[in-house]
């Protein structure tokens, strides 16, 4: 009976802490992804001066969609070519449900917490 306990215990421990691990990990690869979608962007304006033709358009496209997350980018000001938003949201039967993080042009990185994340 002592043992019962004291493994039911341990899992009241163990069990939230390896799921806020798993969550985190998936925060970590799907701003990993972002971060290289942001390079490829930013290398197309680097080479010609507009975003226009790398991974952006005028509606929102997807980049990744697996099974936690999905990533879209979109170049709001089609004319201008100047701009874009790069935004990751959480799959709602994931863990990363309700978290969504976002990159622009202008270097600015929202993000809304729907989930606690942990430290």
């Amino acid at each position: 009976m002592i043992v019962v306990a004291i493994v039911g215990i341990l899992a009241g421990v163990a069990i939230p802490a390896y799921s806020d691990y798993v969550r985190r990990g998936n925060v970590a690869d799907m701003v990993s992804a972002m971060s290289d979608a942001k390079l490829r962007v930013e290398q197309r304006y680097a080479d010609n001066r507009t975003y226009a033709g790398a991974l952006c358009g005028n509606t929102a496209v997807t980049i990744t969609d697996t099974a936690t997350y999905n990533i879209t980018c979109v170049t709001p000001n089609a004319g201008s070519n100047k701009t874009y938003t790069i935004t990751g949201v959480g799959d709602s039967g994931s863990s990363l449900a309700g978290f969504t993080y976002t990159i622009n042009a202008a270097g600015t990185k929202p993000s809304t917490v729907g989930a606690v994340l942990g430290g």
